[in-house]
């Protein structure tokens, strides 16, 4: 830290306290005499606090429910209203595919939506912010974040 600026990860690990106590106390001192770095810790800060103070949406009412009736309908559609119970036609590892495939499925889903977070620009809005003039930028972007985080969570969870 001769006179090199942190990076941003070390400014992370710095603000939560995940270093060594001797790494923490030469960044503390870094940061003591570094203009540049102290304004960027404390755009860390500042951008850890609006988050904080972002609300939480819910999920809909009786989210839950219609998730357990279109799951109950899928398993009665497959199993097709066999007067012979599944276990009797089924081999010994046919319960294992279901659920691999179920988990697949899931596994996609959540694939599908990282790539929706991703896409949507939430990251690049987030690594663009301009430390030097932070203050409206960051309100202005946390703004813009938050609209699109709210579209997408309605969408998903509608």
């Amino acid at each position: 830290m001769k006179n090199l600026h942190l990076n941003d990860r070390q400014l992370q690990r710095y603000l939560n306290r995940m270093c060594s106590e001797l790494e923490f106390n030469k960044m503390g001192k870094h940061i003591h005499g570094c203009t540049s770095c102290r304004t960027r810790l404390h755009t860390l800060l500042e951008m850890e606090f609006l988050l904080d103070q972002m609300p939480l949406l819910a999920a809909p009412p009786m989210l839950e429910d219609r998730i357990m009736e279109s799951i109950n309908a899928e398993s009665r559609a497959t199993l097709g209203n066999q007067a012979v119970p599944p276990s009797a036609n089924q081999k010994p590892g046919a319960s294992k595919v279901k659920r691999y495939r179920s988990e697949l499925v899931n596994g996609l889903i959540a694939v599908a939506a990282t790539y929706l977070f991703i896409n949507s620009g939430i990251i690049g809005k987030i690594i663009s912010i301009n430390a030097d003039s932070w203050g409206a930028d960051v309100q202005n972007r946390v703004a813009a974040i938050e609209s699109v985080v709210t579209r997408i969570s309605i969408q998903l969870l509608s």
